[in-house]
């Protein structure tokens, strides 16, 4: 069952069989990214998600289950914890978006949220997610919000400087200025994607709605 598709792959639900000692075998869901290996660019972010979600481990971070990467046939995979109420972009803009979510359940997601970007970015060596959107955003079964999704994250600045610089990638509308024009990336610049979707978790409005656009 295909779960969803991006730009680089798409994500399958699955099974994973686990062994319980002194009782019989259980079938736990999983996710599985599968990321299209042809493009240096889906190479590039599943290297660079692997590698930050091995060093992650945080409540409000989807948790990595595995991996892998198989030459000869050009694969590679990521296998993650199962998020059962899927994105929060589906909640607040999809078919479920009718059925509001209640606003104690908005505000807990919202703390979370900020309870993960403060545990990226008080890291030793900061950790800038940069691509930080509703559809990144996965729920549990409680509603529990957890990051995804970390092919674009970038190491922050840790020789003094206060931004690193690079090629601007990220979704229009969620990028900070000063990033978007002139290509400087902050550990703030994930604040700023922050409080873009905490306007569209409150108002349950896009940030850019294109139906209004000329």
């Amino acid at each position: 069952m295909v779960l969803g598709k991006g730009g680089f792959g798409s994500v399958c639900k699955g099974s994973l069989k686990e062994k319980v000692p002194f009782k019989k075998s259980r079938k736990r869901r999983i996710a599985v990214k599968k990321l299209d290996s042809d493009s240096k660019q889906g190479l590039r972010q599943w290297q660079i998600e692997v590698g930050f979600l091995k060093k992650l481990s945080h409540p409000n971070i989807v948790k990595l289950l595995g991996y892998f990467q198989e030459e000869e046939n050009r694969e590679l995979l990521i296998v993650y914890e199962f998020m059962e109420k899927g994105s929060l972009n589906y909640h607040l803009f999809g078919k479920r978006s009718n059925q509001q979510l209640p606003e104690e359940t908005r505000l807990m997601i919202a703390t979370k949220l900020a309870q993960a970007l403060s545990y990226l970015h008080s890291m030793d060596r900061p950790i800038i997610f940069r691509d930080f959107k509703t559809s990144n955003i996965l729920l549990d079964e409680s509603y529990t919000p957890k990051l995804s999704d970390f092919g674009l994250a970038k190491w922050g600045p840790n020789d003094g400087t206060s931004y690193v610089t690079g090629n601007v990638m990220g979704t229009h509308g969620y990028v900070g200025p000063e990033y978007k024009t002139g290509g400087k990336l902050y550990v703030k610049s994930d604040v700023y994607s922050f409080g873009i979707v905490l306007i569209e978790l409150l108002t349950g409005l896009r940030a850019i709605d294109k139906k209004t656009l000329a």
